[in-house]
């Protein structure tokens, strides 16, 4: 299991996320960018190490399961800039019956999500929305807008 974040820090947590999990898991580490493309453009030379998302570049061919955890919202801007190519990448490139999980923020996320499913149909997902409200009762009152996603390739 890779754990892919923009922010450096979430790498000291890795081995926390492993403990919890339990065996067969294995928490590692990569940078990401979801504002960003997921594929190397054409014209990019052979130096990975300017390109933040060679983490996910090298694995989305054996990724079962997206977790976007409190950051559509967040980056919904700045993803915007670029139509939010991550999103079509992983349309086109994750593999048939993977599954995208987006949890954020209650009644702030409705619209970026419909925007990201809108823009993911546009790649060809085939599947319906649905986006259900969770809210886990605890000292903090976690509050949550859930969207799944299945991603399904149609020949």
């Amino acid at each position: 299991m890779t754990l892919l974040d923009f922010e450096k820090t979430w790498k000291f947590y890795t081995k926390t996320i492993g403990d919890l999990l339990g065996e067969p898991f294995d928490v590692s580490f990569g940078r990401c960018d979801i504002t960003k493309e997921i594929i190397l453009p054409e014209e990019t030379e052979t130096d990975f190490s300017k390109f933040v998302n060679i983490g996910l570049f090298k694995g989305i061919g054996n990724t079962n399961l997206f977790l976007f955890s409190y950051v559509t919202h967040e980056t919904s801007t700045l993803a915007a800039v670029d139509d939010f190519i991550f999103y079509r990448n992983i349309v086109n490139h994750a593999i048939h019956g993977s599954v995208c999980i987006f949890a954020d923020v209650m009644i702030h996320s409705v619209e970026v999500y419909g925007t990201v499913y809108r823009v993911m149909k546009e790649e060809g997902l085939r599947c319906n929305r649905e986006v259900s409200r969770l809210v886990i009762p605890s000292n903090h009152d976690l509050r949550s807008e859930v969207m799944i996603l299945l991603i399904k390739h149609v020949e």
